[in-house]
């Protein structure tokens, strides 16, 4: 990897023949090297992040992820707690009202709210 000035470690890509290469040929050869790069890439994150204990995941972690757009196990609607959960038009009365509030009775009002749709998740 050569380094250029102003730049850190680099990939210099050198196309010769006979004549000069077209720009799109050069843009191909620069998009299949991003491409491989990112490829062994995340292999290799993959394989060190599979061999750390503290990244592994559980198999009820597995069994929570799904694939894009596949339907979730599960649905339910949670209502915000009152701090959060009024309409827009209020917003600057929230906002006021969120800032004036201590923070105990807002990690109260959020507590209690988890606590409600525990049960749901």
């Amino acid at each position: 990897g050569a380094a250029r000035k102003g730049f850190g470690p680099c990939v210099e890509l050198r196309m010769f023949g006979l004549d000069a290469p077209h720009e799109e040929l050069s843009k191909l050869l620069v998009s299949h090297v991003r491409d491989k790069l990112e490829q062994l890439t995340l292999a290799m994150l993959t394989v060190k992040l599979q061999r750390n204990p503290d990244t592994r995941l559980s198999a009820p972690e597995f069994a929570f992820l799904r694939p894009p757009d596949t339907a979730p196990l599960a649905e339910t609607d949670l209502q915000l707690p009152a701090v959060v959960s009024r309409p827009a038009v209020q917003e600057v009365v929230l906002e006021s009202e969120i800032a004036q509030s201590s923070p105990d009775r807002l990690v109260e009002e959020w507590q209690e709210w988890l606590r409600e749709g525990a049960g749901r998740l």
